[in-house]
C-alpha cells in the first residue's frame, strides 16, 4: 500500500496512533534512538519520519536519502525538499539538488 506523509495518520491503528504519540515526545527530547525503535514497530512504515530522524537527528544522510527515496516511491513527495537539501548542503551535489527541487515545484511542494 503506497501512503503519504500527509495522508499517514488516516492509517494507524489505535496502538499506532500511541506509539506515534511516543514518537514525537521522543524526537523533542531528541533521543532519536528511541524514535527509530518507536517507528520499527509501526504496523504502517513511514519512511518519510525515518528519513527525517536520520538526517536531520542523526546526520547519516545515506540512510536518509535512502528513506526518503522510498517515501517518494510511495508518491509522498513531502521529502523532495528534504532531499534537495541533503544533496545542496551535505553532498555538494547542486545539479541534483535542483532536480529534487524542480521536482517538488512539479508537484506543488
Amino acid at each position: 500500500m503506497k501512503i503519504k506523509n500527509s495522508e499517514f495518520e488516516k492509517y494507524l491503528s489505535d496502538s499506532d496512533k500511541t506509539l506515534m504519540d511516543k514518537y514525537f515526545i521522543a524526537r523533542n527530547e531528541k533521543n532519536f534512538h528511541k524514535c527509530l525503535e518507536i517507528l520499527n514497530k509501526l504496523n504502517v512504515p513511514s519512511y518519510f519520519h525515518l528519513g527525517c530522524i536520520y538526517h536531520l537527528g542523526l546526520q547519516e544522510f545515506e540512510k536518509a536519502e535512502k528513506f526518503y527515496l522510498k517515501a517518494i516511491e510511495n508518491n509522498d513527495f513531502d521529502t523532495l525538499n528534504n532531499l534537495a537539501n541533503i544533496n545542496r548542503l551535505e553532498n555538494k551535489n547542486f545539479e541534483k539538488a535542483e532536480q529534487f527541487q524542480m521536482k517538488a515545484i512539479d508537484n506543488e511542494h
